[in-house]
């Protein structure tokens, strides 16, 4: 995209304003655009010709209820369900959960139909039923709509929404070739670049899990499973946001023991590959006891040594191998044991695509599954000592 057009958003107060609550600025600032023209509703929202005679109805608009981003109440008795995506790219089950929610509630909102609100349709979850409208073609119509209005407060404010979420929906529409990491300043003197990091984080979570299940990979779990809810066997992709830093990984859980010195419950291990920023990792988690104690800790790490050393971990890992780190073991917490390379040391070039990790990610996951009863047995020798 050229600088010229990240320069407008520069320019755009709605842009400057949306900064403090992304997601939300947009559902109120539709919710409000809506109130002042009723009648805008299917021209802006509709992704049917039958839709453009939607006009918002007496019940109005809700935002945030029951979880559900926008609620729109129209004046033929239907209600429209929008689920709002800026940050993130939505889970299947995500949009499943919240059709379930609304079924329930039939009296509340009758004649219901969905509409996924994203930056990109790329965005869209792989056999969802949610049709999907990108913020790039709400610009376009609300550039068509604003035309028609008098000029004055009203017709700037559209102007100034619509030609920023274009450029917003530009930014964040996600590919096999883009960067990993965008090190444009600009991006960062504007605070998306956290957004844009996100957003590919996701989309690399995505991509993992549609080709690990092609592959047939059993016990695969995503969103909102938590690690610390896994069971033996079970292989969890996960994305998110650390110290601005695009987070995207998965964690195996191999075994549960063996005993750790002051542990009071049976350990539960976990081994796992994470990208975060310009790092790609290895990792051992120790994923019950949650908040061991100090004693429980220098175990684990004393294992996780072990493991590092001789064991077969996935990816890039050669036992002994300490990567890019500059001790033996990197750590969070002291229940998360990690080494790392660097995926560009110099930072001169580019670094790699998004494709070039979506296919590194399932090297390793494929690697890791394939060794984990080596590194079960491991352990197991380790216990019967």
């Amino acid at each position: 995209m050229p600088q010229t057009d990240i320069e407008l958003l520069r320019q755009s107060p709605l842009f400057q304003l949306s900064l403090a609550s992304r997601e939300l600025f947009h559902s109120n600032f539709l919710a409000w655009l809506f109130g002042q023209r009723p009648d805008w509703v299917g021209r802006i929202l509709g992704t049917a010709l039958e839709h453009r005679d939607w006009v918002l109805g007496d019940k109005g608009i809700r935002r945030e209820e029951r979880n559900l981003d926008l609620v729109i109440h129209l004046a033929n008795g239907s209600t429209l369900i929008v689920e709002n995506k800026v940050k993130s790219v939505p889970y299947a089950e995500q949009l499943e959960r919240y059709e379930d929610e609304v079924r329930k509630l039939e009296g509340i909102y009758p004649n219901p139909r969905y509409l996924l609100l994203t930056l990109s349709p790329g965005d869209a979850p792989a056999g969802s039923a949610w049709p999907v409208l990108s913020y790039g073609e709400v610009a376009e119509r609300l550039a068509q709509a604003a035309a028609s209005l008098d000029v004055g407060y009203l017709r700037h404010l559209v102007e100034d929404y619509a030609g920023f979420i274009r450029t917003l929906s530009a930014l964040g529409t996600t590919g096999d070739a883009d960067p990993w990491i965008d090190h444009r300043p600009l991006l960062r003197e504007l605070r998306i670049a956290d957004l844009l990091q996100k957003r590919k984080a996701s989309w690399l979570a995505h991509r993992l899990v549609k080709d690990l299940r092609g592959r047939k990979v059993p016990g695969l779990k995503e969103h909102p499973t938590r690690p610390a809810d896994l069971k033996a066997g079970e292989l969890l992709v996960y994305d998110g946001l650390s110290n601005g830093n695009g987070l995207v990984g998965f964690v195996l859980v191999v075994a549960d023991g063996p005993k750790l010195a002051g542990a009071r419950a049976l350990p539960r291990f976990g081994i796992g590959v994470q990208l975060q920023g310009n790092q790609y990792r290895s990792f051992v988690q120790l994923l019950r006891p949650e908040r061991p104690n100090q004693e429980t800790r220098d175990a684990f790490e004393k294992i996780c040594l072990d493991l590092f050393d001789n064991s077969p971990l996935p990816a890039w890992w050669q036992p002994g191998d300490r990567g890019d780190a500059s001790k033996a073991l990197c750590t969070y917490g002291g229940i998360f044991m990690y080494r790392y390379h660097a995926l560009n040391k110099g930072r001169s070039s580019p670094g790699p695509t998004l494709r070039m990790l979506a296919d590194q990610l399932i090297e390793s996951a494929e690697a890791l599954v394939a060794g984990s009863e080596a590194i079960r047995q491991q352990l197991a020798t380790r216990d019967q000592g």
